[in-house]
């Protein structure tokens, strides 16, 4: 009876010790998740293709950020816009499932403008009288001039606009200003094509018994807007002082082109 006794406890701890160690030898280690990639352009379309540097996973999961999903372990996805798209990769194995992220950056190629294109111009300023402080015209024509411009290429006598005489302002007044000018049919005055060529915009009051009158002129360097942080605006404004209380002040109208 002592005998069979032993043996059954013999037989009970061998059984354990057995449970034991197979339980041990099976666990099963959970997945880890990494990917990387890389992109034919930093600008849309770019086709991305993602890496995935995952351990224990036997399915994969993809999600481009963009609406697109793929199971592929290591997919190319084709992005058609420029964005931030937040990336996700979930994997799953025997041992669980995990996911990791990253943001693929895709931004549009900045815009180099080479021309531009000036649309309208406004009189901001003008000297009230000659520099002699006499009037610009005689009693019997107003007093006050009567205004047009040209535009040329500084430092050349090469016109690029000239105001038709026709559309001359007369008795202007500097409680009329600002006063704009643009062409009916919507085009440009003239576009300039070398953005190195400075432009000089010159008033003169018109006289149809005389000569006319010189009354200022103001002068535009584009290569002064095309860096910092305002490159490229819309409208530019120069001033020139002819002498104290004497300015001379142009605003441009612009349109840049590449």
């Amino acid at each position: 009876m002592k005998k069979l006794l032993f043996i059954a406890l013999t037989l009970m701890t061998f059984a354990s010790c057995s449970k034991s160690d197979s339980g041990g030898s099976n666990s099963t280690p959970a997945p880890t998740v990494s990917f990387t990639y890389t992109r034919s352009s930093t600008s849309a379309p770019s086709n991305v293709s993602f890496t995935s540097t995952t351990t224990n996973a036997t399915t994969y999961s993809w999600n481009f950020g963009d609406g697109t999903t793929s199971n592929v372990a290591n997919p190319t996805h084709t992005y058609t816009s420029n964005g931030d798209f937040s990336v996700t990769l979930t994997v799953t194995g025997a041992g669980g499932s995990a996911n990791a992220t990253n943001i693929v950056n895709l931004t549009a190629p900045a815009i180099v403008y080479t021309k531009v294109s000036v649309t309208q111009l406004t009189i901001i300023d003008f000297p009230e009288t000659k520099s002699d402080g006499s009037n610009w015209d005689g009693s019997l024509q107003g007093t006050f001039p009567d205004v047009y411009f040209q535009i040329t290429k500084s430092g050349t006598t090469t016109s690029l606009y000239n105001l038709p005489v026709a559309n001359r302002i007369e008795n202007l007044r500097k409680v009329d200003l600002p006063k704009s000018w643009s062409k009916t049919d919507g085009t440009p005055f003239f576009i300039l094509n070398d953005l190195t060529q400075a432009i000089d915009v010159d008033l003169y009051n018109y006289n149809s018994t005389s000569t006319d009158d010189y009354m200022g002129s103001t002068s535009f360097n584009f290569t002064n807007y095309t860096t910092g942080s305002n490159k490229y605006p819309t409208t530019v404004t120069t001033t020139k002082n002819l002498s104290p209380n004497r300015n001379v002040t142009i605003k441009l109208d612009l349109i840049w082109i590449p």
